[in-house]
């Protein structure tokens, strides 16, 4: 199973490094104090041996391997160090809010992360993955910003020109997120859950770093498809799904929670979202919500695993959020006080 990614352009805006300015204040290290020691639990080590990808492209990258990833990048090692780095913070992170135990494995084999900055590479890989496709279907893959598989778990990304590397790792951290979810739960190649996946993927974004990563839909490109951009904030979310709830003008659960991943729209998985907000709603809830997760083998459970874990159907899941909904205040969402470089955000 092989997921598109589109990279959301906002992020560099959500997560631009602030303006040297904005550091002056800030007194200089003192002249004895010594750099941080490296973690090689966290940073892993050096690989030599030349992979398939590199033998594929004809080039060289840095690359490194810890307990629970191989990552290779076009960026030099230092970069390595810092993207691997990011992801066993965030694996360590995502054991923690699910109540796992520290030496828990959720894959049973290294997931491969993949980071590129060079253009050409990039184009080049995706001709190569997608070579057996009719030439019309080679061009659309060819604007894609990254794709992703469970089996193995592996994301690819590319690093756009003038990205930061925050904005690179909330890339990462979406499709991340969703290799979490499939190691979770278990389940196999058909487990990919649209709205599920990619609502839950979000709430991790914005509660750990208050900012969206790269995601498998892109909110910008609304207005050019005719549609309403006002989805882009997500600030406004909580307020423009009360007035849609108000107003009756909203998708019913029943109508997108089987959709494919591209038959949904923006409002619709701003509102999964809100779903997924709900039902981690405090700590008795968010227990309720991973024993639900974990009886999602495919998009099929999803029935019986709401009548097990809430005694719902899914009109009565619609229901509950919806009286849910009405109450909650704006808020807002995005910050810039956490760069992903920085430790996770602990339980939500």
């Amino acid at each position: 199973m092989k997921i598109l990614i589109v990279s959301v352009c906002s992020v560099a805006v959500i997560l631009a490094l602030a303006p040297a300015a904005a550091f002056c204040g800030e007194k200089p290290p003192k002249p004895e104090e010594k750099p941080e020691m490296e973690d090689p639990s966290l940073t892993g080590e050096e690989v030599k041996e030349a992979s398939g990808l590199e033998n594929t492209l004809a080039t060289t990258y840095a690359k490194r391997q810890s307990t629970h990833f191989f990552l290779e990048t076009s960026y030099p090692m230092e970069s390595a160090k810092d993207y691997i780095k990011f992801c066993e913070v965030q694996y360590a992170d995502f054991l923690k809010w699910a109540d796992l135990p520290k030496d828990h494995n959720l894959w049973g084999q290294r997931a491969h992360i993949v980071v590129i900055g060079n253009k050409g590479e990039w184009e080049a890989l995706l001709r190569h993955q997608y070579r057996s496709l009719p030439p019309k279907e080679q061009e659309l893959r060819m604007k894609i910003g990254g794709f992703w598989d469970s089996h193995p778990p592996v994301t690819f990304n590319l690093s756009h020109e003038g990205a930061t590397p925050e904005a690179d790792k909330l890339h990462i951290l979406h499709s991340l997120t969703h290799l979490f979810l499939h190691g979770l739960t278990g389940s196999g190649g058909d487990g990919f859950i649209p709205w599920l996946y990619e609502a839950f993927s979000r709430h991790r974004e914005l509660e750990l770093f208050g900012g969206l990563g790269g995601g498998c839909i892109a909110f910008e490109t609304q207005a050019e498809r005719g549609k309403d951009n006002s989805w882009n904030d997500p600030d406004d979310w909580v307020k423009l799904l009360k007035k849609q709830v108000m107003q009756k003008d909203d998708e019913e659960f029943v109508m997108f929670w089987h959709k494919n991943l591209m038959d949904v729209s923006i409002p619709t998985y701003v509102k999964s979202w809100s779903i997924i907000q709900f039902l981690v709603r405090d700590d008795a809830a968010k227990g309720d919500f991973l024993r639900f997760l974990k009886m999602l083998k495919t998009k099929n459970d999803q029935a019986k695993a709401l009548k097990m874990v809430y005694n719902f159907a899914p009109d009565d899941l619609e229901r509950e959020w919806r009286a849910w909904i009405k109450k909650q205040k704006s808020k807002k969402l995005t910050r810039r006080e956490k760069k992903p470089s920085e430790s996770g955000g602990g339980d939500d």
